[in-house]
């Protein structure tokens, strides 16, 4: 706002993203339904606009969202037993429960743990864990940043996870990154 003999002259907005360097635009549904490593899934999610969707690298990878640097996957696991989605929720309500599910998904000395908590996507009980992994990459110590859905589905866990090489911007993509989570559907 600029003032004129104590009167607002003129007002100018900008919003938070016209600053940003990442673009918050979604692209169409893909479907994991019939990918080898679905595990019988069916999840559809929007990828961010013109981030490359590659297939996945590793035996429970389904698919990746890359740009440049930054990256999104969609990982597959089948859990031990089947839970209902009231089961979870019930479950990892408890603050004891959620807490020791986050400390018992990372060694602790190459994590860190920032926030936690219990959410839904899809309709199903989610787990969201931001934290920091230390990696040694040509010599040197770095800091990856990420942001986790585990999204507990009956026999299965869907993980989503979005990272990044810096907090800056991990700040603005941990925004790209639950516009694309908010997207699941089954």
């Amino acid at each position: 706002i600029y003032f004129k003999k104590n009167l607002p002259a003129t007002v100018i907005k900008i919003r938070p993203h016209e600053l940003s360097p990442i673009s918050f635009k979604l692209g169409d549904y893909i479907t994991i339904k019939d990918h080898p490593k679905s595990k019988g899934i069916n999840l559809q999610i929007r990828p961010p606009l013109n981030w490359s969707v590659v297939e996945g690298n590793g035996p429970n990878i389904v698919k990746k969202f890359t740009e440049k640097i930054n990256q999104f996957m969609i990982i597959t696991k089948d859990m031990p037993t089947f839970f209902s989605r009231s089961s979870y929720r019930t479950l990892y309500s408890d603050e004891f429960e959620l807490k020791d599910y986050v400390n018992n998904s990372f060694p602790a000395d190459k994590f860190e743990v920032i926030n936690y908590r219990l959410t839904e996507l899809g309709l199903h009980p989610a787990i969201e864990i931001v934290y920091t992994s230390e990696k040694e990459i040509a010599g040197r110590q770095v800091i990856f940043y990420y942001i986790t859905w585990n999204i507990l589905y009956e026999d299965k866990m869907i993980s989503l996870s979005g990272m990044a090489l810096n907090k800056v911007l991990f700040k603005e993509l941990e925004k790209l990154y639950s516009m694309v989570a908010a997207t699941v559907s089954f």
